[in-house]
């Protein structure tokens, strides 16, 4: 078996009999419970072999930004309820994005 398999093997082992033995266990169920195991096909596996030598190049035009993703989906915000000066609106503005994301 591999080396870095045996030494997690080896950890969990300590840790599951320990007294966070149970934390370990829910831990373990949630990522198991999320684990995808249909492995990608040809085609996936080539995009993203695409997408990593891409960011590794610096090449952005690879990439949709995310204004222009969400205009073709009809999600942008209209620009009269995106306050850029700074005064609260209550709807998410520029300010509000992390990540790419619009947070709440």
């Amino acid at each position: 078996m591999d080396t870095k398999i045996d030494d997690l093997m080896a950890k969990v082992k300590e840790i599951a009999g320990g007294p966070d033995g149970d934390l370990l266990r829910r831990l373990v169920d949630i990522l198991y419970d999320r684990y995808d195991y249909e492995p990608l096909s040809p085609e996936e596996l080539a995009a993203v072999q695409e997408a990593d030598e891409a960011i590794r190049r610096g090449d952005k035009s690879y990439f949709t930004p995310l204004e222009e993703y969400e205009r073709k989906r009809g999600l942008d915000l209209p620009s009269d309820i995106i306050s850029t000066s700074g005064e609260d609106t209550g709807a998410p503005g520029p300010n509000d994005r992390k990540n790419g994301c619009v947070t709440a």
